[in-house]
């Protein structure tokens, strides 16, 4: 979205991996629940929230943080006056917190490791408990065990949103009204506290149907947090954002060009089959056809030339790194405070160049360390630090360089 005092068009795009509709295509098509429904539209989660703020006018007239928290992932989504300006996906969901809790630690002197339905049934019970409760909860770990296993993956959630935060007020210079949590993990207890602690800012659980007319024998009581993605779909009004329909067509385009493809190599085989019956005929009637066909032969020679240095180019080529697997591993592992500037690619060799973000809550240097890390033990070898200081200009970033060799 364009932004600024000298603004003239505000374009909207939306996007999403082809696997993904392919996947909830073939939900509807199974077999199910679904299978009498036909699919006909799909629209960012984003955009879902921001059709159920608009209508029910929640946010009318403020800046509002919402954090959609879901089994696998986190949607930090931030809104002006109901309009969405800015987005991005946490990876950390509810699923994450409760994989924490199935870690074996020790409790009344033996070695204790909880099942994930155990896990799963803690965190719904008692949510993110206070660090010092040194009582057995369910008779299976302490509350200070608790909070200390899910300890990594809150510090992970709060550094994103933090880091995102950061990131809209500097370029912005917008402040947040509130905070508000949708999604199965909002009604999470203690989570709503935990974040207002550390994040200084108000917030609140959610209602989907807020401003919305109910039948009286409708009560949704605790669960209106969860309908925010039915309730703003239903709702969404934009009919030229629909990644079912783009994707539908996008296939039209390549099955059309790869029909002609196989067309193009059909008549490339029949031309090439009758020119060499032509070229038998002629040698068998006279010397001369047959000069004219070595002549011709001969004229192939080049061609055969290229396709054998084409062959041992490939051959040289294929123990070669993968660079768009490499950047898609790459996109994964950098943290949520750090920033490339430069990436440059040499044969094997990547050099890379880049910031971090620096806060009261993060260790610049120990989330450098934290990358390197999971670089050497996913991606790289012979990681190299050039350079790891302080910007001069600007104390609150860190700058390092460094160069590794691509696995």
């Amino acid at each position: 979205v364009s932004r600024g005092p000298n603004v003239k068009q505000e374009i909207l795009v939306a996007v999403t991996r082809k696997e993904t509709v392919q996947h909830v295509a073939e939900f509807f098509a199974k077999q199910g629940p679904l299978s009498g429904y036909k699919l006909a539209k799909m629209i960012p989660t984003s955009l879902a929230i921001e059709s159920l703020l608009t209508e029910s006018k929640i946010g009318e007239t403020e800046t509002l943080v919402v954090l959609e928290m879901r089994e696998e992932l986190t949607e930090f989504n931030i809104y002006e006056n109901t309009k969405l300006v800015f987005s991005r996906k946490l990876p950390v969901g509810g699923d994450d917190l409760t994989k924490t809790l199935t870690s074996s630690v020790l409790s009344s002197g033996a070695s204790v490791q909880l099942t994930w339905e155990e896990a799963e049934a803690l965190k719904i019970k008692y949510g993110i408990p206070p660090q010092e409760g040194q009582e057995l909860l369910d008779g299976k770990i302490s509350g200070k065990q608790m909070f200390a296993l899910m300890r990594p993956k809150l510090e992970q959630l709060l550094s994103g949103v933090e880091s995102s935060l950061n990131f809209y007020q500097t370029k912005f210079g917008e402040g947040i009204d509130k905070m508000i949590l949708f999604g199965g993990g909002a009604s999470m207890k203690g989570l709503g506290s935990f974040l207002e602690g550390r994040l200084q800012m108000p917030i609140e659980v959610g209602n989907a149907f807020s401003g919305l007319e109910l039948p009286r024998d409708k009560e949704v009581g605790a669960l209106a947090h969860r309908f925010d993605l039915a309730i703003g779909a239903a709702l969404f009004r934009q009919r030229k954002i629909n990644l079912f329909s783009q994707n539908k067509e996008g296939q039209k385009n390549r099955i059309d060009r790869k029909f002609f493809v196989v067309l193009s190599l059909v008549l490339a085989i029949l031309a090439s089959a009758f020119f060499h019956l032509q070229l038998v005929a002629k040698i068998t009637q006279s010397q001369k056809d047959l000069t004219n066909a070595e002549f011709k032969y001969k004229s192939l020679v080049p061609e055969m030339k290229n396709v054998e240095q084409e062959m041992k180019m490939k051959h040289v080529l294929k123990d070669r790194p993968s660079w768009s697997l490499f950047l898609k591993g790459l996109s994964a592992q950098i943290p949520p405070a750090t920033y490339l500037e430069e990436l440059s690619m040499k044969e094997d060799q990547v050099f890379l160049n880049g910031t971090i973000l620096q806060s009261a809550t993060k260790d610049s240097e120990g989330e450098l360390g934290v990358f390197i890390k999971d670089l050497k033990e996913n991606m790289c070898r012979d990681i190299r630090i050039l350079t790891a200081r302080k910007d001069l200009k600007d104390t609150g970033k860190f700058n390092f360089q460094m160069n590794c060799f691509v696995r």
